[in-house]
Parts: C-alpha cells; sequence; structure tokens
C-alpha cells in the first residue's frame, strides 16, 4: 500500500491505492462540505469501492479564500460537492470548479427530492449526483460515469428534467410566434418581479449576482419602453408572456 502526499499544499492524500493499480487509473477526489466528519467517513467508504486519492478538504465557506489563492490544476480532478451547503453555495463552487483548467468534474451529494435545486446544479455544470440515501457503490458508480465524461442521476428526476425541457420549449415556441422581445432569462426575471420579488429574492431564486439582476431589469424597462418593474410586469400579464406557476419558486 502507498500512502501520498501534496507537495504544493502539505495535505496528506488520506487514500491509498493497491500496488497493482497505476497512477493513472487512481481518481483524484476532492470534497466540499462543511463537515469534516462526514468527509473523513466518506472517504473511507469511497476507499472500498474505488482506486482513488483523497486531494484535500475545502470547507464550504471558503470558497472566496480558495478562490483567491488558487488551486492545483489536476487532470481528471473530481470534486464531490455537499448539497447541505445550500443550493446557492454548491452552485457557486459548481461554477468555480468547471471554471478552472483543466475543469474539474463536480457531482453535487446528497441532493433532497428538489427538482428545482437539480436543475440549477446541472445548468451550472455538474456531472452527476447522488440523491440523499445514496449508497458507497452507486455513489462511486457515478464517480466513474462522471469521470469518462458521461452524465449521471436519479431516473425518477431525469424524468422530471425531461418534462421540464419540453415545456420549456414549448413555452419558447410560444413566444417566439408572439415575438416576444425579451430573452428566456429575462422572461424569468420578469416573472419574478411580478410574483413581487426584490432584486436580492430575485438574485437567490435564480441563483445569479444582484448586479446580473439588475442588468436584466434594466434591459428589460428598456425593450419594453416602460419607466417602472410594475408597469413591465403589468404589460406581460396583458401579453401573457410570464412562465406558468409550474415553472416558478
Amino acid at each position: 500500500m502507498t500512502t501520498y502526499y501534496d507537495s504544493t499544499t502539505t495535505a496528506r492524500w488520506v487514500g491509498t491505492q493497491p500496488a497493482h493499480v497505476k497512477p493513472s487509473e487512481c481518481i483524484s477526489i476532492s470534497i466540499v462540505s462543511n463537515s469534516r466528519l462526514m468527509c473523513e467517513g466518506l472517504i473511507g467508504l469511497l476507499k472500498t469501492q474505488l482506486p482513488m486519492q483523497f486531494v484535500h478538504f475545502y470547507e464550504g465557506r471558503d470558497l472566496e479564500k480558495v478562490a483567491s489563492a488558487g488551486t492545483l490544476n489536476i487532470h481528471d480532478h473530481v470534486v464531490l460537492i455537499d448539497s447541505g451547503l445550500g443550493r446557492e453555495a454548491a452552485v457557486a463552487w459548481t461554477r468555480f470548479w468547471r471554471n478552472q483548467t483543466p475543469a474539474a468534474h463536480v457531482i453535487v451529494i446528497e441532493l433532497a427530492d428538489d427538482l428545482d435545486t437539480v436543475w440549477c446544479c446541472i445548468e451550472a455544470g455538474v456531472g452527476g449526483y447522488t440523491m440523499r440515501g445514496a449508497t458507497a457503490a452507486e455513489l462511486a458508480e457515478t464517480i466513474m460515469i462522471v469521470r469518462r465524461g458521461g452524465a449521471h442521476g436519479s431516473p425518477e428526476i431525469t424524468g422530471h428534467l425531461f418534462a421540464r425541457i419540453a415545456t420549456l420549449r414549448s413555452i419558447k415556441q410560444d413566444y417566439d410566434s408572439a415575438l416576444v422581445p425579451l430573452t428566456p432569462r429575462e422572461i424569468e426575471v420578469l416573472t419574478c418581479v411580478a410574483d413581487g420579488l426584490s432584486n436580492q429574492e430575485i438574485a437567490t431564486r435564480l441563483v445569479i449576482e444582484v448586479r446580473t439582476v439588475k442588468h436584466h431589469v434594466h434591459n428589460i424597462l428598456d425593450k419594453l419602453q416602460v419607466r417602472s418593474r410594475w408597469q413591465a410586469a403589468r404589460l406581460a400579464r396583458e401579453k401573457n408572456w410570464l412562465l406558468p406557476r409550474t415553472l416558478r419558486d
């Protein structure tokens, strides 16, 4: 058995690999979570399922510090993100890792049966996810699939996602035929405005920055040639441009 070390961060690779496993076959895994106990337990379980080496544990609240300090550029790096961080943090970490060079393979673990959270994570770039109650073997299978460039998720959620995509496509076709002057994202923002949400609340719902919301609102007012967000919302209601209730929240 061989123990590995990360010479650039002095962090110990607590995972080990059998001597017969080639380095190229050993999977480099990092974990982002607020629970070191969960991390240690997960490493122990995955070691029984995969030839792996543990790279680093990242505290969920340390994204800004990690981003400013820089990270290791590891080929085929797999990052497991604990959904217990919350939707906004999980999405932010996903975008961070996907923007690295080379981009890491990202998997969100322990997701609740929440279609909107899964949708946001997929939009951010996750390659796979596991739901609460998943076994170590199921997570290991997801890691192997995602590392090979595939995507993996639960059949139930996948069915809901395909249905949602079909609905969105239908809505887009209706908007195109009605010559709606707004983009799909602007329609989402305007729907939130019509729901009475503040810029901060819109940013939280759509998992975007507040300044991005302000930019969208400015463009909406300009395109619709109205002076206030409430006038824009009223016009959207009259034109039936708002998203249906089934696609909100």
